[in-house]
């Protein structure tokens, strides 16, 4: 009897002792040796315009290869620059060499991008031009009037019209005349070419005379012809040849608007110019748009100039198709920003002799 406890009471210990062996260790699962590059491949040479960006693929052999990670340079990045991600953008007329080097230097690939300007040799010839040399309507064939409620932009005051009061051609000028009508309200007009007339690069005057005094904020500008098929502002871009709010009278405003450089984030590139008697005296208000830079300049003196430091989506949609746009607001975020609006100035007009047109041709 003694003997079958002894036994007993080992199995129990036995067992006990077993419960707290642990969990059992997984098994050791082995990493496969990386697979090695053996080669790397680019596309073939090719040729970009001013501005253009195309980006080029590296081809990593065997396909089936661990690390996939290259990286790009290029001979002259004056003549094309690349990023790291394989976009190239032709700068200056050339030849570049465009090398990709594995992620481990053995091994390279190269294709050589030549930039080549389109417009080399040609001379700049007018395309359109409107002289305002005709009575009453601005021409229906180039012009359309926003037609449009206070608050819409801006926190903007002002009422805009189809009514010729607020827009009319007539004495050899167009007339935009900011008005107070007799119940109150604030009326102007905003002329527009979208769907009519638009344009990429070229050099632009528009010459015209400035209505002054606090609120008044009269524009000569443009704006991507997308922003009215599902592009939106600013992506669109917005080129401002003139701005001028009454309240710093005599100052002159040049101005760019893109996705990553515009004025709701304060990054826009913009200038200031002095023209002391732009209420009393024609000036010819100029833009000349390259496909490399923009530059904006009053009476042939140059002040404001735009080089981005990347031709990609956000800084330079200066690629595609602006529509012009004339105006003059009251109030708003700007025109209100000097200590508010004084409605004894009105009413004002800007007057503008005429817009004109020219590309390479």
């Amino acid at each position: 009897m003694k003997q079958i406890v002894l036994t007993l009471l080992f199995g129990l210990s036995a067992i006990a002792c077993g419960s707290n062996s642990g969990p059992t260790k997984p098994p050791v699962i082995e990493k496969p040796d990386p697979i090695k590059v053996e080669s790397v491949e680019v596309q073939q040479d090719l040729t970009l315009n001013l501005g253009e960006i195309q980006k080029l693929t590296a081809t990593i052999l065997p396909a089936n290869a661990s690390e996939k990670r290259v990286w790009w340079t290029s001979s002259d990045i004056r003549v094309a620059k690349i990023d790291t991600d394989g976009n190239v953008t032709g700068l200056t007329p050339g030849t570049a060499v465009i090398t990709v080097t594995t992620y481990d230097g053995e091994h390279e690939a190269t294709c050589a991008v030549t930039t080549v300007d389109p417009d080399q040799g040609k001379e700049y010839a007018l395309i359109w031009a409107d002289e305002f040399d005709y009575e009453g309507e601005p021409d229906s064939s180039a012009w359309s009037r926003e037609i449009w409620n206070p608050g819409q932009v801006n926190h903007e005051l002002q009422y805009y019209t189809g009514s010729q009061k607020n827009a009319i051609v007539n004495g050899g000028t167009l007339k935009i005349n900011l008005i107070k009508e007799d119940d109150g309200r604030i009326t102007s007009a905003r002329l527009i070419t979208a769907d009519k007339r638009s344009f990429t690069y070229g050099r632009f005057e528009i010459r015209a005379k400035l209505p002054r005094g606090k609120g008044t904020w009269p524009a000569i500008w443009m704006l991507g012809e997308n922003i009215n098929h599902g592009v939106g502002w600013p992506t669109c871009g917005e080129i401002d040849i003139m701005e001028h709010v009454g309240y710093n009278q005599g100052q002159v405003h040049a101005s760019v608007h893109t996705r990553d450089r515009n004025h709701t984030i304060n990054t826009q590139a913009t200038a200031i110019t002095q023209v002391p008697d732009c209420s009393e005296e024609f000036h010819v208000y100029e833009l000349e748009w390259t496909r490399l830079e923009i530059s904006m300049l009053v009476d042939g003196k140059k002040y404001f100039t735009y080089r981005p430091t990347a031709y990609d989506l956000g800084n330079w949609p200066f690629n595609k198709p602006e529509f012009l746009l004339l105006n003059i607001a009251w109030g708003g975020d700007w025109g209100a920003a000097g200590g508010g609006v004084d409605e004894s100035v009105l009413p004002q007009t800007m007057e503008v002799d005429y817009v004109r047109v020219y590309q390479k041709q």
